[in-house]
Order: structure tokens, then sequence, then C-alpha cells
């Protein structure tokens, strides 16, 4: 589990500064490198194919409800459908564990399960990632 809200993958154009989305996105990579540096330690990198499944639990926003059970969860349906893109947020932590985790990078992951949530009222966002073999 990485601590933290995820952010979507952003490109950078270089016209000027780095945008403040892009430089989140730099940002949440490197926090999920660090972790799953830490949690895999020196095990070998993964050759072959590899499934990875991914659930981001996105910040609950100020301006939703907080003390209706079904106002929130009308909200939470109906907001879920917006932004961050969902394959825009797994593309970004994809990229950062390949480097970490696989022998040639992400085009070895041939299978896997990818979900968006909103975490608790109150409760830190977080991303879950599991990795294992094809």
């Amino acid at each position: 589990m990485v601590l933290g809200q995820p952010a979507p993958w952003t490109v950078y154009i270089k016209r000027g500064p780095p945008s403040i989305g892009f430089q989140n996105m730099v940002a949440w990579q490197e926090q999920i490198r660090t972790v799953v540096r830490h949690q895999w330690g020196r095990q070998a990198l993964l050759a072959g194919g590899v499934v990875v499944d991914t659930a981001f639990y996105l910040r609950w926003p100020q301006a939703a409800p907080l003390r209706n059970a079904k106002a929130m969860a009308v909200w939470r349906e109906k907001y879920l459908a917006k932004k961050p893109d969902l394959d825009n947020l797994r593309k970004s932590a994809l990229d950062s564990v390949a480097s970490v985790l696989f022998e040639v990078g992400d085009q070895q992951v041939v299978s896997g399960r990818m979900s968006k949530h909103f975490a608790a009222p109150g409760q830190e966002p977080y991303t879950v990632i599991t990795v294992g073999r094809a």
C-alpha cells in the first residue's frame, strides 16, 4: 500500500516549466518506487509475463456529503465516473513499478484488474498494487 493521492499519467511539453499535474505525478511515482523497493528488497527482477492488479483510493472531496449514508453513496456513484481517468492512473503506477520490478518493462504485463474508489472521509488516500507471475 502506498499512501498519498494517486496522480494520473500526464505529458510534459517542454514549453516552459512543468505543470503542477506533471510535478504531482512525478512525486507520486517516486513515492511508489520507494515503497516498492523497500518491500521487494533484493529479489530478482521479474522475467516473462506478469499480472498487475491496481486499486486507487482517492481523497474524499471537501464538497462531498459526510453524514448521510444515502447521499454519500449517490455522490460516490456520480463522481467516480469523472476525472481522474482510471487508465491514466494505472499507466502512471505501472511506469513507476516497471523499472523496479520488471526485467524488460511494463510491456511484460499480460493481465490484471484495476479499480478506482474514494477513500473513507477523513482517511488518507492510498494505492494498492499487487504483482505476480502470469
